[in-house]
């Protein structure tokens, strides 16, 4: 059964990869506030966008993730500044826990367990003009299923045009290439293509983006997201997508307009910022997750 939440569960949230479900399930905190987006309004947006490197200050951050079914995720990273280059690194652990171990016949085995990590760096510059943003991330993955491994080299490039009225995004995540497969059979990689376009209004503290996230094996979908700044310090961040169509039920009226919708409050004290952030999928499963980050 907890085998079968697990696909479950990380199935919806991660758009459904089948065979690298690691490499889209999201390891920092603030990206569950935002129900996935924030590509181009939070600075700290899981790695996914390289170009915003160039508007992060130099910090480093942890994050702690408590999925359904036991599974969970921690992460590490940080970002800095040499001259005009923009540097990061990102470390992520997700376990998937432990199993009950059948053979086929039905037959008890050795209990076994799951997990990814992904280990990356990126670098980021900004053009002469200031208009454009130019980064990209590489990394390794490694999963293991019990006794059987998988490795990748992943690359994900991105380009932030700096408009006056708009900020605009283009950007690839998790493409590249499979160096060893869980089996006989030949997995293949399979990255996403994000298109972002984010507001900050005049008037008021908000920040607003809209991602539309193209993957070639599963559905598409649009995200809505956004940020208010308080005076004091505090954050406010929600989010919402178009996976929610497929998350209502005949349960509950509530439930169905909380389905497929994120909140999260941060708040920054001198160099320390904390954030906590919840994420409902569904009509019975929450994700919790919460982030610490240092500024030097």
């Amino acid at each position: 059964m907890r085998a079968v939440l697990y696909i479950i569960v990380l199935s919806t949230l991660c758009l459904g990869q089948p065979s690298y479900l690691g490499l889209k399930t999201w390891t920092q905190s603030n990206v569950v506030g935002l129900s996935g987006g924030g590509y181009l309004i939070n600075v700290q947006n899981d790695f996914r966008n390289a170009a915003m490197l160039v508007k992060a200050k130099r910090h480093i951050k942890f994050d702690v993730i408590k999925y359904p079914a036991g599974i969970s995720s921690q992460s590490m990273a940080g970002a800095t500044q040499i001259n005009n280059n923009y540097l990061g690194f990102m470390v992520s652990r997700i376990s998937y826990g432990f199993f009950e171990g059948r053979t086929v016949d039905n037959i008890e085995t050795e209990d076994y367990s799951a997990s990814d990590i992904h280990i990356q760096g990126g670098y980021a510059v900004r053009s002469n003009s200031g208009k454009f943003d130019i980064g990209f991330n590489t990394g390794v993955f490694l999963s293991r299923i019990a006794s059987h491994k998988a490795s990748a080299i992943t690359f994900s490039p991105a380009l932030i045009y700096n408009g006056k009225l708009i900020n605009l995004s283009f950007s690839a995540q998790n493409y590249g290439r499979v160096f060893r497969h869980y089996g006989q059979a030949k997995e293949s990689m399979s990255g996403s293509i994000i298109t972002s376009i984010s507001r900050s209004m005049q008037s008021l503290p908000i920040k607003m983006e809209i991602d539309y996230v193209y993957t070639a094996d599963s559905k598409n979908a649009i995200i809505f997201s956004g940020t208010y700044v308080f005076l004091n310090g505090i954050i406010i961040r929600g989010g919402t997508s178009s996976n929610k169509l497929d998350l209502i039920t005949d349960v509950s009226f509530i439930k169905n307009v909380f389905s497929d919708f994120g909140f999260g409050v941060g708040y920054r004290v001198g160099d320390i910022n904390m954030d906590m952030n919840i994420y409902s999928y569904g009509s019975s499963g929450m994700v919790l997750s919460i982030g610490l980050s240092i500024f030097y």
